[in-house]
Formats: C-alpha cells, structure tokens, sequence
C-alpha cells in the first residue's frame, strides 16, 4: 500500500476510534454522573432480582431457577467494568462500546442465580446510534443483538435463560432506536436553527439591499434637481453678464428668473431632506410633479434659447397610473437638461402618447448629436476655456438680440440665439460625457418593467424613447 494510501488508513482509523468533539468540564462531569446514575441503578437492579421483593413467590423463583443470594463484590466490581468506562463514550464511543459489551457478555457466566445489569452497554450502544452515522449505528445494534443472543449465559434454567436473552435484546434494539431518534431530533433542531439564522441572514441583506436602492434614488433625484436647476441657474447669469451695461432692465429680469429657480431648487432638496428626518418636525413637502407640469420644461427649454413643442394629444394621464406619471416627468426632466446644457439645439421635442398596454414618451431635438458633444468635451482642456468660450457665444447671441424688444437673450426663440444660449450651461462631456443622466433614466425605467433607448438622430440631434407598461386595470375595456 502506498504511503499516502497508508496515511489515508489511519487517518480513517483515528476518527473511528476518537471523536476530537470539543468537551468542557461541563461535558465530562455531565458523563460521570451518566456513570455513577448507570452504576447505582445497576446495583439496585441486582439486589432486587435476587430478592424475594419482585417475586415473593417461592414455588415459581424455583421453576425459574432463580436463587434468593446476596450478590458478592466481584459482581459490583464486574458492574463497575461494564459502566464506568462511560465517562468516555462521547470522546471513545467504539472502544466503551466494544469493551463494556465484552465485559458484560463475558463476565456475566461468572456468576451464578443472576445476571449482570445491561445497563452499560446499553447507554454505549445508545452514544453510538446518537453521535455517530447511520451506518455505525446499525452495525453496532447488529452486533450488540447478535452478542446477547448467542453468547452463552450464567448457569440457568432454560426458560429463565430465554427471557434474559429476550429482555436484553429488547433493550438493546429499544437503546438504538432512542438513540437514533435523540440524532434525528437534534438534526432537526440544529436544521431548524440555521433556518432562522438564514432567513434573519437574508433579512439583514434584503433591508441593506433596499437602503442602498433608496440611497440610489435619493442621489439620482438630488442630481436631476440639481442638474435641471444649475443648468437654467447658469445660463440665466450668463444672460445677465451680457446684458447688465447694454439692458439693466432685462438683466434684473434674468437675475430674477435665476433666483427663483434656486429657490425652487432648494425647496425641493428641503422637502426630500425633510422627508428622511426622524421626527425632528413635519417634512417639507409637496405634492409630486407628474407630466401636467411638462410646460414647465417647456418654459425651461425656451428661457434656455431652444424651441419647445409638447405633444400630449395621444395621452390621457387620469388614465395612466401616478408613479408611472411621474416617472415620465422624471425622464423628461432629465432629457430637457441634457438639451439645454450639452445639445445646442435650437428646437426640441417632447411627445407622449398611450399605445394598447404601455405608454411611451419621445424626447428629441436637433442639436450636435452625442458624438459632436463628446468631441467638444475631450477637446475642453480646462473649465475656464468652456466659460471663456460660452461667455463669447452669448455675447454673440445677445449682439444678434439687439432688435427683439430689450428681451434678456435666454428669453429669445428661435432662429440661431438657440445655439449659443444653450453652450453657455453646457459641460464636458455632453450626451455621451461622463454624468449618469441617461443612467438614471434608464435605472427608472428598468424599475418599473419599461425600456429606454437613448441614441443619436440620423441627420442630426439626439433622441430619447421611453416605453413604459401599464397594468391591467389601466387596459382600455
């Protein structure tokens, strides 16, 4: 046999023989009395089967061949062998098996009118059907059984003899049995255990996966609030640095304009700030802003230089649910910011419209496309030639405003004032730069079971498409 073979052998030998279970001193006092109980109850057990107190009849002991003897101290010695190597059953549970089965089934011919009590290979064979496999326990009964019915006894009659060999067999299957019974039902406690562990396991992980999904969606709202706003805020200043020697009035209009969007702004970062505060006072809130407020964006998109048309004839929002209604607010929000700071487009489209089971939302414009706003963001070495560049353009743009009535230029529609009144909040990075815009539009969609594309127009612009599913209680009938 080979070494590793070898090694292999005895390893397998060792874990048969010992059980290296971790024992405290509770442990080993907790089998001691299991030893001095077995051994007391076994001494009782003798005296009482050689007395006349069980079967005071004498006629009937004689036919059995029961004898009325005190029994010696070699029967309590022989006893003491059978029971106390059970200090170690748990640590050794085959030698205690082996040996304390040898010991009864060999000392017990010594003995003449009685037997010895069962009672240590009895609990050893029990140890064995509870700690050890299934397989170790049905040899350890098989052999147990076959040692008490085949091994020769003390000196009796035969039918007294029969029912020594009949009541210890008995009493070894019923040892296995309970054992084996003890295994199952603490299998099932420790299965139970890990059950209620796992699923407070997976409690823990489902409440940390939904705090990281809010704290996703509070960044995602705080950046949409904060893009949307920055972005008019920005160009509104722009306007008014153009205007404020050339039209004092029209500036004042502009500064205005920015303030209340900044107001605005941080009305909306209060009230969702307050609404996680933990009783520290009433949240200030207001009601959520659904697609009724799509003209807002539309004043956003013309204060910022960019035609707007909205198009909702197709679309019946008592019809579509609330937080699928938001949603495309949401969206559309966040692609009018994307017009406004990177497209330079000079008009803009935001159509809705129900078809059969969904809802779908189409937000365009014709400004210089992904890739035009990509290559102009690798080409802005620094923040400072961006302003330098977008402070000339507006000067441009107010330059060919002269004549449109005194009108702050991000007032001005149409014609070429879209083009540079929008590069004025645009930043690095355009519809393809480095923001999570088109992310989280897409993470909303993808939470409500709807599909987003976001990609370039042919011949020009870009263009965003939403669709969203409603469920069957929003089905025409």
């Amino acid at each position: 046999m080979a070494r590793g073979g070898w090694v292999a052998y005895y390893g397998s030998m060792e874990n048969f023989l010992v059980d290296k279970r971790p024992m405290g001193p509770k442990d080993w006092a907790f089998d001691a009395a299991i030893a001095a109980v077995a051994f007391g109850f076994g001494c009782m057990q003798m005296v009482l089967a050689t007395s006349s107190v069980i079967m005071p009849d004498e006629t009937l002991r004689r036919l059995l061949g029961i004898e009325a003897i005190v029994p010696t101290t070699a029967a309590y010695v022989a006893l003491a062998l059978t029971v106390f190597p059970l200090v170690l059953r748990r640590r050794f549970a085959w030698p205690v098996f082996v040996f304390t089965s040898i010991a009864f089934l060999g000392l017990q011919s010594l003995f003449h009118g009685y037997t010895l009590p069962i009672v240590g290979p009895l609990i050893a064979l029990f140890t064995i059907a509870s700690e050890r496999s299934r397989a170790e326990a049905c040899v350890a009964g098989a052999l147990a059984l076959a040692g008490v019915l085949f091994t020769v006894g003390p000196p009796q009659s035969v039918t007294m003899a029969f029912l020594t060999r009949f009541q210890n067999a008995a009493l070894m299957a019923a040892g296995a049995l309970a054992g084996y019974a003890f295994r199952t039902h603490r299998e099932y406690v420790r299965a139970t255990e890990q059950r209620a562990l796992e699923a407070e396991r997976t409690r823990e992980e489902v409440a940390a996966r939904r705090v990281e999904e809010e704290r996703v969606r509070i960044a995602r709202e705080v950046h949409d609030i904060t893009a949307h706003s920055l972005s008019a805020v920005s160009i509104q200043a722009a306007a008014a640095e153009r205007l404020v020697e050339r039209d004092p009035q029209a500036a004042k209009e502009a500064i205005a304009t920015a303030r209340r969007t900044a107001k605005e702004a941080l009305d909306e970062i209060r009230g969702m700030i307050g609404v996680l505060r933990s009783r520290e006072g009433a949240a200030e809130t207001e009601p959520a802003k659904g697609t009724n407020r799509l003209e807002d964006l539309a004043t956003y998109l013309r204060e910022a230089g960019v035609e707007p048309q909205v198009d909702v004839a197709a679309y019946d929002r008592a019809r579509v649910p609330a937080y699928v209604d938001m949603a495309l607010y949401d969206i559309a929000r966040e692609a009018t910011t994307n017009i406004v700071r990177h497209a330079q487009a000079r008009t803009a489209v935001i159509r809705l419209a129900r078809e059969g089971a969904c809802v779908r939302m189409v937000v365009e414009d014709d400004g210089v496309g992904a890739a035009a706003a990509g290559a102009q963001a690798a080409g802005a070495a620094a923040g400072s030639q961006v302003v330098a560049a977008a402070g000339a353009q507006v000067a441009a743009a107010a330059a060919a405003d002269g004549g449109d009535g005194g009108r702050p230029a991000s007032a001005a529609t149409g014609g070429a004032a879209g083009v540079p009144v929008a590069a004025a909040g645009a930043q690095a990075g355009g519809h393809a730069g480095g923001g999570h815009g088109i992310e989280g539009m897409a993470e909303r969609a993808h939470l409500l079971g709807g599909t987003l594309e976001a990609a370039p127009r042919f011949g020009g612009g870009f263009r965003v498409a939403v669709s969203l599913p409603l469920p069957e209680r929003g089905k025409e009938q």
